[in-house]
């Protein structure tokens, strides 16, 4: 495996736009899709890559307990609907790492997340946040790039 480039970081402190969803993550595509249509709509500017996050593990949990949300930093004066939200996302000390290659292989970064961050005196705390840096329709699975954010005290 490549260098995780493992840091600790402030992240958030920017403007969201979207959808949580309590299902199996087989309907993320379907979310992004609405959503996207939606950004269209309004006219919404898009700020950076889209991003997932997850409030519970596939680990433990059925998928039709999952509970995660999906979404893109964005600009711009809109207003959510009863679908999707706009807000901020807080901003929170967190250990962040690029993770190279396909979802499949992601757990390994996190366990060398939750390394460090134990190895560090960190303690996770709230929900973790994927953001997608490469498209998986265009880019190879071995090819993607994800940053990882464990928010962390």
């Amino acid at each position: 495996m490549e260098n995780l480039n493992i840091q600790v970081e402030r992240f958030g402190g920017f403007k969201i736009a979207s959808i949580r969803v309590k299902g199996p993550y087989t309907r993320i595509s379907e979310a992004f899709k609405i959503l996207v249509a939606w950004l269209i709509q309004r006219q919404a500017t898009v700020e950076g890559p889209p991003f997932g996050i997850f409030y519970n593990s596939p680990e433990d949990t059925e998928p039709e307990n999952l509970d995660w949300e999906i979404g893109f930093p964005i600009s711009g004066e809109v207003e959510g609907n009863e679908t999707v939200s706009v807000r901020q996302m807080p901003e929170k000390l967190s250990i962040t790492a690029l993770h190279r290659g396909s979802y499949e292989k992601i757990n390994e970064t996190y366990q060398k997340i939750y390394q460090y961050a134990s190895s560090n005196n960190y303690t996770p705390e709230g929900p973790i946040i994927e953001m997608y840096l490469s498209d998986p329709a265009k880019t190879p699975p071995d090819k993607l790039l994800t940053k990882i954010v464990v928010p962390v005290r």
